[in-house]
């Protein structure tokens, strides 16, 4: 694979072919976060509990978080999802902790 991706992310979203994942190295190497609404009545809730499960049976490291909200957005979920997307183009906090403590040993 000549690119590899940081991140996936999913809102309301549902796994429509499971079948055709059919690249395990790359949905170990992608972690994914998903946010659904637990009265979502159009991509129903149920969807996101199969699609996580069979891809956490994948490899995928899956970071599946639900909300009070239909179809829609919540203000948690966008928070969520900037930590989400901060921890996987710049690591978290930890990551740096660890690099800070490594340079300053050299």
């Amino acid at each position: 694979q000549k690119y590899k991706f940081a991140g996936c992310i999913g809102l309301s979203a549902w796994l429509t072919l499971p079948q055709q994942v059919n690249d395990p190295t790359l949905a170990q190497q992608t972690p994914l976060f998903w946010g659904h609404g637990t009265y979502d009545d159009k991509v129903l809730f149920p969807q996101q509990e199969f699609g996580v499960r069979t891809l956490q049976e994948l490899g995928t490291d899956v970071t599946a978080n639900e909300y009070p909200v239909g179809h829609s957005s919540h203000p948690q979920e966008m928070r969520d999802m900037a930590t989400f997307l901060e921890n996987v183009l710049f690591g978290d906090d930890t990551d740096k902790d660890e690099k800070t403590s490594e340079s300053k040993e050299l």
